[in-house]
């Protein structure tokens, strides 16, 4: 059994004629397309039409695309009876739905958790059917770049530059006597 709610909206079922009618820009398959047995091999065993409206309460003005998909996300519950006689049921992860037709299906909000997560998959996945494949995943080298703020750095910079100042003041200033010896002694001699 699959259950259907929603959390920021109402939505009431529609026969296939009636949503037709309602959105004539939509082809809704036919009972000969809804059997139909997809490239990954899945079959289509059922369609659920529905129409409804957000809640007036929960809308806000300048709502982004993310606030408004989140009142229109769907919460899945998929329940049925186990062996012992027991009812079980649960929800399915809104991570794990997507919209597939409308307004949404050409966006895609996930968490950078989640893109990363899937990021590591693919390369896992990768690795275990060719594993010559190891030499196209980029390797970050550590050490060749700053991971914090260079403190030490800094204290260490100031003090080359006080030591540099001081010891060119010092050459300075051993030049200046060593001209003014001279022009003594050019004097005395």
């Amino acid at each position: 059994m699959v259950g259907l709610s929603y959390r920021g909206a109402s939505v009431s079922p529609v026969t296939a004629q009636t949503a037709s009618k309602l959105v004539a820009t939509r082809q809704n398959p036919t009972p000969a397309q809804q059997n139909q047995t997809t490239a990954g091999g899945l079959t289509l065993l059922q369609t659920y039409l529905f129409v409804g409206q957000i809640n007036a309460d929960r809308m806000e003005p300048n709502m982004t695309s993310a606030q408004l998909e989140a009142l229109v996300m769907p919460v899945l519950t998929l329940s049925g009876v186990n062996s012992t006689g027991q009812t079980i049921a649960t929800n399915v992860s809104s991570n794990e739905a997507a919209f597939v037709a409308g307004v949404f299906s050409k966006e895609l909000f996930i968490s950078d958790f989640a893109v990363a997560s899937k990021a590591v998959d693919d390369i896992t996945a990768n690795l275990a059917l060719d594993p010559a494949a190891a030499d196209y995943v980029a390797f970050v080298l550590p050490g060749v770049s700053l991971m914090v703020y260079p403190i030490g750095l800094i204290v260490t910079g100031v003090w080359f530059l006080v030591g540099l100042g001081v010891i060119g003041w010092g050459y300075f200033e051993r030049m200046s006597y060593r001209d003014q010896f001279r022009r003594r002694k050019a004097t005395v001699g």
